[in-house]
C-alpha cells in the first residue's frame, strides 16, 4: 500500500498528473474554492520543476520507504513535544494569547479544526485532507522556499541564519495561508508555524520530499480523524 501510495504520489512523473486528476474530482464534487487553491499550488510545483533545476526534487530515494516512515514517526513525536513547550512558554510570556496544551487530543483538536468537513462526507474528508492534499502541501513549500532561498542566494546545503530566516518566512506564510483559507486559532496558528518548520527542516536535512511528506500524512490523518469523531 505504500509503495503504491509513493508511485503515485512521489513520482515526478505521477504527481501532477495525479494530484490535478484528484483535485478536479474535489472540484466537481466537494469545494471548488479548495480545490483551485491546490491547484494553483500544483501549478507552482510545475513551473518550479520545469524551469528550476533545484537540487531538492521530488523523485526519491530508491527502497528508502521504510526508513522515511520511521523518520516521520520520530519527527512527529518531536512536533508534538515542541508544541507542549512552545505553548506553555508563550503562555507564560503572555506573548501571545494562547491556550496550554495538556494532551495529544488537545494538539488534534486545534490542527483538525483547520479541516472543514467536506459536502458532510467523512470518510471523503480523510480521504482528501489526510491522502491528498498533504503531498501538494509539502511539495509546494519545498520548491517555494528553495526559490526564495535561490533569490537571495543562500547555501540549503547549511543550516545557517540565512536558511533559518527563510525558513521561518516560509513557515510564517504557511501559517498565514491557514488563517486566511480557515480562520484558525491563535494555538493552531501557532501549531502550523512549528510544523512547517520541522517539515523543511526534514527536507533541508535528508535532501527529498518522501520523509517530510509521511510526516505530513501522519499529521493530517490523526487531525482529521479527530475532528471526525472516529479518535
Amino acid at each position: 500500500m505504500f509503495n503504491l501510495y509513493k508511485e503515485l504520489f512521489l513520482k515526478e512523473r505521477n504527481f501532477i498528473i495525479i494530484s490535478l486528476f484528484l483535485l478536479i474530482f474535489l472540484t466537481l464534487v466537494f469545494n471548488p474554492k479548495l480545490a483551485m487553491v491546490y491547484g494553483l499550488f500544483i501549478m507552482v510545483i510545475y513551473i518550479c520543476k520545469r524551469d528550476y533545476n533545484f537540487p531538492i526534487k521530488l523523485n526519491t530515494v530508491p527502497s528508502n520507504t521504510f526508513q522515511s516512515w520511521m523518520k516521520a514517526g520520530m519527527f512527529y513525536v518531536l512536533f508534538l513535544i515542541i508544541s507542549f513547550l512552545f505553548t506553555l512558554f508563550l503562555q507564560f510570556t503572555a506573548f501571545l494569547k494562547i491556550e496550554s496544551l495538556s494532551s495529544v487530543m488537545e494538539v488534534l483538536e486545534n490542527i483538525g479544526s483547520t479541516m472543514p468537513i467536506l459536502a458532510g462526507s467523512k470518510i471523503l474528508s480523510v480521504l482528501a485532507f489526510g491522502l491528498i492534499i498533504p503531498p501538494i502541501e509539502t511539495v509546494a513549500w519545498g520548491y517555494m522556499t528553495q526559490f526564495l532561498a535561490r533569490i537571495f542566494n543562500v547555501n540549503t546545503k547549511r543550516f545557517g541564519l540565512p536558511l533559518i530566516l527563510i525558513m521561518v518566512i516560509m513557515s510564517a506564510a504557511f501559517s498565514w495561508f491557514h488563517l486566511q483559507a480557515k480562520g484558525i486559532n491563535n494555538t493552531a496558528l501557532l501549531l502550523t508555524f512549528v510544523f512547517m518548520m520541522i517539515s523543511l527542516y526534514m527536507i533541508f536535512k535528508y535532501r527529498e520530499f518522501e520523509s517530510a511528506t509521511y510526516l505530513h500524512i501522519i499529521n493530517n490523518l490523526l487531525a482529521v480523524l479527530h475532528a471526525v469523531g472516529w479518535i
